[in-house]
């Protein structure tokens, strides 16, 4: 089985499936794709510090399509750094380049999360940067009605949207949920 993960940093999530489908026993190669070369280097020097076997490649994965051959294809905390268009286009390409499922995990733009982040910035950070950032991570993250609009747009036909605390949402979609 195959997964990878767009947008994926310093490569901390690919790290942690790869640390657990080793401690499970799981057949699992897991890549991480990125923009930033920096990001790239980063995360594979971090593999290779823990012995893990994982790959990690630059791309722009707005405007260019990803690579197919994939499982899985995820993407984290990244869509709310996007515009509209730009959104749609990532989670066209996710469908069109995973085998199987495709899973989108991001942030909701709602008054709660804005509260909840500026008083958790506060508390837990004396950082100006995290005080500033946070809050307007969640102004420029969607709503639901937004995301299930971007996932219709995209192709997404019987796209599941889950909400969870706090103030987060994952969707999941599926080539089998085609045929349903």
């Amino acid at each position: 089985m195959r997964l990878l993960d767009v947008a994926c940093g310093g490569g901390d999530t690919v790290r942690a499936i790869s640390r657990m489908a080793r401690r499970e026993g799981i057949d699992l190669e897991v890549h991480g794709c990125d923009i930033s070369a920096e990001a790239v280097s980063l995360a594979g020097a971090a593999a290779k510090a823990e012995g893990l076997e994982t790959h990690f490649f630059q791309t722009d994965a707005i405007n260019t399509p990803l690579p197919g051959g994939y499982h899985l294809i995820t993407t984290s905390l990244f869509l709310h750094h996007l515009r509209e268009a730009d959104a749609e286009s990532l989670l066209r390409s996710m469908a069109a380049a995973t085998l199987e499922q495709l899973l989108v995990h991001d942030l909701i733009r709602s008054h709660v999360d804005l509260l909840l982040t500026w008083i958790g910035t506060r508390l837990l950070s004396r950082s100006p940067i995290v005080q500033i950032d946070g809050p307007l991570s969640v102004g420029g993250a969607f709503q639901l009605d937004e995301v299930a609009q971007l996932a219709a747009a995209a192709g997404l036909v019987n796209a599941e949207l889950s909400r969870f605390w706090p103030e987060r949402f994952l969707l999941s979609w599926s080539r089998n949920a085609l045929s349903s």
